[in-house]
């Protein structure tokens, strides 16, 4: 493949134009993903401490914060082989949170919320190998050194970091496939074809707010009978069938004129 060209690339079956990811974006990206890593790291943290709370109870930690002194020499090295071990285990969950959505899916959440991805610039899928190393590299190179890594993106024709100069890499953005994750209820597609099967009619803010407060639980959980019910009888209020022949379900027909409300809201605000 052609390293200055990115199109027709796949990105979640989607044919998309890609272009090198600015620095700054990428930057954006691993911050959200460090975030929701710290978070998973936090409560594994708390479950740890509630562990050892139940194993070893308060007197043991009473005792080990008062009187360390007094412990065995066997005490203190099974409290620091359990430090040791948490440490590593948290160590594997970081690096295991790049390596796995980078091989099997081509992002991070991260990447993934702005619209970027890794290809490798012989067009092929990203091997095992390339993700461990880009882990590598960027944990022990790019990040704790940073000039390194920030030094070849700013400078580098592909705004590549050491890591994927390293393992034939690049990270690309698709203001496209960014605008993908902009939609909750439906896929853009899925949208995009109901468009000219229904006609909505007028409605509040007000309507709209109360409409996708009921809405948003269907994002995590199946709506209730009630609340579909509701829903529907807000559907039928404001919106027409253009096309007689057009058959859909109730939750895509619940879930368009909720899409197409917070579409239009976001067009207002912009």
């Amino acid at each position: 493949m052609n390293e200055d060209n990115y199109q027709n690339q796949a990105y979640e079956g989607l044919s998309l134009e890609f272009q090198p990811c600015p620095v700054g974006r990428r930057i954006l990206a691993f911050v959200i993903d460090a975030t929701i890593l710290s978070t998973i790291l936090n409560i594994f943290a708390i479950i740890c401490i509630l562990i050892a709370v139940l194993v070893g109870g308060i007197s043991f930690l009473l005792l080990f914060k008062q009187k360390l002194a007094a412990l065995s020499g066997a005490g203190v090295i099974m409290i620091l082989l359990s430090i040791l071990g948490a440490v590593l285990l948290a160590a594997i969950i970081w690096h295991s949170y790049f390596i796995y959505f980078e091989h099997k899916k081509g992002w991070t959440p991260g990447k993934r919320l702005l619209g970027m991805s890794v290809i490798s610039l012989d067009g092929q899928a990203l091997t095992y190998r390339q993700c461990l190393m880009r882990e590598i590299f960027r944990s022990y190179c790019d990040l704790p050194l940073i000039f390194p890594g920030i030094v070849t993106m700013l400078f580098s024709k592909k705004n590549q970091r050491v890591g994927d100069m390293m393992t034939g890499t690049l990270v690309v953005y698709s203001e496209r496939a960014e605008n993908e994750n902009k939609f909750l209820y439906l896929s853009r597609k899925q949208f995009e074809e109901r468009q000219h099967k229904y006609r909505v009619g007028t409605y509040t803010l007000e309507h709209a707010r109360s409409y996708l407060k009921t809405l948003f639980p269907i994002v995590l959980n199946p709506l209730s009978e009630e609340d579909k019910s509701a829903l529907l009888s807000v559907f039928s209020n404001f919106v027409s069938l253009e096309d007689s022949a057009f058959i859909d379900t109730d939750e895509f027909k619940i879930r368009y004129l909720g899409e197409y409300m917070m579409q239009s809201e976001m067009a207002r605000d912009l």
